[in-house]
């Protein structure tokens, strides 16, 4: 009988690509579970199933809730506005189960923000229910904001670089085209693109 222990079927070489596997899946599941810690602690609810790489900015993270299942990607700038020119607001943002958004995008909201479910957000996009009011005897950032509630639906798609207008309903499976700037409320189901968006097709 051999009494030689052969260390490389063992313990040996052949472990090596497995041990280094699974340190690598340990150190990716700390990460995660890090990073979710953290903006736990940031908003008023995060999805446990959610991921969210470094954003640019997060402002009033306790008047925001993001669902489960989220992928949200770097530089994301999301602001809940609690007050302006010294008056209190009361804003709220929520972006629904299953919803992805790309790198670059920014999101504010004044009063109420809604994103559905399973919609995916390209990357540059803007999203707003609050403008500027424009007069000529003031300076702007002295003038009240202009709020008017927006709502996205489910299983939306937005198109890089495309703008989203405060007091805009974008109905369900609707596809906006990249850079529109949508202005007026999309049907469900409706295709838009433009300046500003207009319907140029139906999603069927």
């Amino acid at each position: 009988m051999n009494k030689y222990i052969n260390l490389y079927d063992s313990v040996g070489c052949r472990g090596v690509p497995l041990l280094i596997g699974r340190l690598r899946k340990a150190k990716y599941l700390l990460s995660w579970a890090m990073r979710w810690i953290t903006y736990y602690r940031r908003f008023k609810s995060f999805g446990i199933s959610s991921v969210m790489e470094k954003p640019l900015r997060i402002c009033g993270g306790k008047r925001i809730e993001i669902g489960e299942r989220c992928s949200i990607l770097d530089g994301l700038r999301i602001e809940a506005v609690i007050h302006w020119q010294n008056h209190p607001l009361n804003p709220y943002i929520r972006i629904g189960n299953g919803t992805s958004i790309e790198q670059g995008c920014h999101i504010i909201a004044a009063d109420h923000l809604e994103i559905g479910t399973d919609c995916v957000i390209s990357a540059f996009v803007y999203i707003s229910d609050c403008s500027h009011q424009y007069r000529h005897d003031k300076p702007i950032m002295a003038q009240s904001l202009i709020i008017k509630q927006t709502r996205i639906g489910n299983n939306v798609f937005i198109g890089i670089g495309s703008r989203i207008m405060p007091g805009v309903t974008v109905g369900d499976y609707a596809v906006i085209g990249a850079n529109a700037v949508v202005t007026h409320d999309v049907p469900s189901c409706a295709i838009v693109a433009g300046v500003p968006a207009k319907v140029i097709g139906w999603n069927k």
